[in-house]
């Protein structure tokens, strides 16, 4: 009897001090800004091959798509498709196609383009990343910014969603 009464007692306690809470302190960081970026996808068009030939690099072709997630949603103002390799970011960004307005768009690309674009010939294990740079009227989004993730591409674990088209050489 005495200890059901001590647990009564400190059960009344614990919700007495909880229904008298209020979570004030739990206010955003106003230094943290909050944009509406919409969700562009960067995916290999069906039929195309997520791997360069190494020895056949300079004919390879493929189609990357790129489109809106949410149809209804926020629209870029434009988007960039843009290139790294072996996931180097910042400066070793490279512009594939500037100024993309439609969604969705099919945008070519060639491992010559590519190879020209780094200035460098693939390597067996090389990757190369397409995603997109996102502007809208708050500003530029990146996908591969020099100082940390990217921010161009929403959130990464909806279903059917791709940031990038990854492609390999072997």
């Amino acid at each position: 009897m005495k200890n059901s009464n001590i647990i009564l007692s400190i059960l009344m306690v614990v919700v007495l001090f909880l229904a008298g809470c209020k979570a004030n302190w739990v206010e955003t960081d106003p230094s943290v800004g909050f944009y509406k970026v919409p969700a562009v996808t960067t995916k290999i068009n069906t039929g195309s091959s997520a791997t360069i030939p190494l020895a056949t690099a300079d004919a390879f072709k493929a189609e990357v798509v790129i489109g809106l997630y949410f149809n209804e949603g926020p629209t870029p103002q434009k988007v960039d498709l843009i290139a790294r390799k072996n996931e180097k970011n910042g400066a070793a960004v490279k512009v594939v196609q500037a100024g993309i307005t439609t969604f969705p768009s099919t945008i070519a690309v060639t491992g010559a383009q590519l190879k020209s674009l780094f200035g460098e010939d693939f390597k067996a294990g090389d990757l190369v990343d397409l995603a997109v740079d996102v502007y809208t009227a708050d500003g530029k989004f990146e996908a591969y910014p020099s100082n940390g993730r990217g921010t161009a591409t929403s959130v990464s674990g909806m279903p059917a969603y791709s940031a990038q088209a990854r492609f390999t050489v072997r």
